[in-house]
């Protein structure tokens, strides 16, 4: 009888041990999908925080010269961050064109590597940019058409270009609005 009783005993001292580590396995579980998804969130934010450096520029038919060098500057201190070099085929790699032309990789704009790299000859190429077309807009994912006289906008989401695999911007493209349609009263 003894030696049942003492059978029972250590038989519910294991049920109880299964079932505290059966416990503290869930609570593990929960606090890794707790952790993971703040992690997910984290990124998310991240994710939207760096799209919105670009973002901010969409839909718009009156981005300035000065506009589009600060986005020049983001772009370009973000490919620094990642150390991605020049024309780097990286997904983090981060690209702006103005009227088709690839900014980092025109002699219009920086024509090299040593440029690229050179930051005294980036801000030379901002100021110049900035200082030849301080009059000008711009559009970012807008078609701007003058018909009959009349100032016609479309909008599109051709010109801001998400990696697949980052879900960050990678490419931004900026159209300039010809003169005759930024003399147009009431055309924005």
């Amino acid at each position: 009888m003894e030696n049942t009783s003492n059978a029972l005993i250590i038989a519910g001292e294991i049920l109880i041990a299964v079932l505290v580590l059966s416990l503290l396995a869930y609570i593990f579980i929960q606090f890794g999908s707790f952790s993971s998804d703040m992690h997910e969130s984290m990124t998310e934010s991240q994710i939207t925080q760096f799209n919105n450096n670009f973002t901010i520029c969409a839909n718009r038919t009156n981005i300035t010269a000065q506009e589009i060098a600060t986005v020049i500057n983001y772009a370009k201190q973000a490919n620094n961050d990642r150390e991605l070099s020049w024309n780097d085929s990286s997904e983090y790699y981060v690209t702006v064109y103005i009227d088709n032309v690839n900014v980092f990789n025109d002699i219009k704009y920086i024509g090299s590597e040593e440029e690229y790299n050179n930051n005294d000859k980036l801000m030379q190429m901002i100021s110049s940019f900035i200082k030849n077309n301080n009059t000008k807009f711009f559009s970012c994912n807008a078609v701007v058409t003058k018909k009959g006289g009349k100032v016609e906008t479309n909008y599109n989401d051709l010109d801001i270009h998400y990696n697949s695999e980052t879900r960050q911007v990678d490419k931004i493209y900026f159209h300039s609005i010809s003169e005759d349609i930024i003399n147009v009263p009431n055309s924005f």
